[in-house]
């Protein structure tokens, strides 16, 4: 088995794990939006995404998710919605929540490193949420942190992020 095959499932179950709150939907809301911070890297591309569209494939997956791309690079929604399509292609994802997810991603230009343009990401998420990080070093504080599920509670700046 490949590493790429075996991060995916990583991704995919913390994902399931933190939309599931310990597996025992009932005991909190189900993920909303998930927000993904260096989603225009090549990393994110090869990992979160395809974990994403492996999980709303499968019978565990929330019933809707909306996904928050971000990332420094410049890109219109088109570019976004493409490499999403992509990502989930890769793991022969489909089906209606594949393409809910696609018709609703949004994709904003941030610097995460800058408080105010954290922020405004943050207020983009509706509902509970929750953040993967896939960012260069220097954008994070620990280094431990790095690459893991934060929960994001309204008003707040997960720990370890320049800013918080």
């Amino acid at each position: 088995m490949d590493v790429q095959g075996e991060g995916q499932r990583g991704e995919a179950s913390a994902l399931s794990a933190a939309g599931r709150c310990g597996g025992h939907r009932t005991e909190c809301a189900v993920i909303e939006t998930l927000l993904v911070l260096g989603a225009s890297g090549d990393l994110a591309g090869r990992l979160p995404l395809p974990a994403i569209g492996q999980l709303l494939d499968g019978p565990e997956g929330p019933p809707a998710l909306t996904v928050v791309g971000a990332g420094t690079k410049v890109w219109d929604e088109a570019s976004w919605r493409e490499r999403v399509t992509n990502a989930f292609a890769s793991v022969k994802a489909t089906g209606p929540k594949i393409e809910n997810t696609v018709a609703t991603t949004r994709y904003l230009t941030a610097d995460v490193t800058n408080p105010d343009d954290l922020r405004r990401l943050l207020d983009a998420c509706q509902g509970a949420s929750c953040c993967c990080t896939r960012l260069p070093a220097g954008c994070r504080r620990p280094r431990p942190a790095y690459g893991r599920w934060t929960r994001l509670s309204s008003g707040t700046l997960p720990a370890g992020f320049i800013g918080s």
